[in-house]
């Protein structure tokens, strides 16, 4: 596709810019995106079976969908205030198809998501042991939504918690 391109750019001017420049951009985009390529066409890795339980190392071919980061108020605890929660997760996906039936879901995942939170304490998920149950009970509302081994992993891209004033 980008010979064909190449191939046929000429020197006239378009839109301010020179065909053969927009040819140059056009290969860089391409070149940048080729080695997703085996991953997006759902190629490379083998057909073999999946493994019992996530690594936390992703695979070579990993394809990743980043949720839209949540702003929740925990619940609150011994008399204090409710504390902020700021979370954002990035998920491992079995097929690029999974992201869109992500993108459908995103308001019943998101809610789903809110609901659970909520009713947490800071002191539920606090340590490394609260967030591995944070993390499993993740993984159990997207796969609720999208279909078992449809969700590989859930990684946390962003948690942070804040006392209000």
């Amino acid at each position: 596709m980008v010979l064909s391109v190449l191939a046929c750019s000429s020197p006239r001017r378009i839109a301010g810019r020179s065909a053969a420049w927009l040819a140059g951009i056009a290969t860089l985009l391409v070149l940048a995106t080729a080695p997703m390529a085996p991953a997006l066409a759902g190629g490379g890795g083998g057909g073999g079976g999946a493994s019992a339980a996530p690594t936390g190392e992703p695979g070579p071919d990993a394809l990743r969908y980043e949720m839209p980061t949540l702003y929740v108020m925990l619940a609150p605890e011994n008399g204090r205030l409710p504390m902020r929660l700021m979370l954002g997760l990035t998920l491992d996906l079995d097929e690029p198809a999974t992201a869109l039936l992500l993108e459908q879901q995103q308001p019943v995942i998101n809610d789903a998501i809110w609901q659970m939170l909520t009713r947490l304490s800071p002191s539920e998920i606090q340590g490394a042991h609260g967030l591995d149950r944070l993390r499993a009970e993740l993984l159990r509302i997207v796969t609720s939504a999208v279909g078992f081994d449809k969700v590989t992993d859930v990684y946390f891209r962003e948690f942070f918690t804040q006392q209000p004033i």
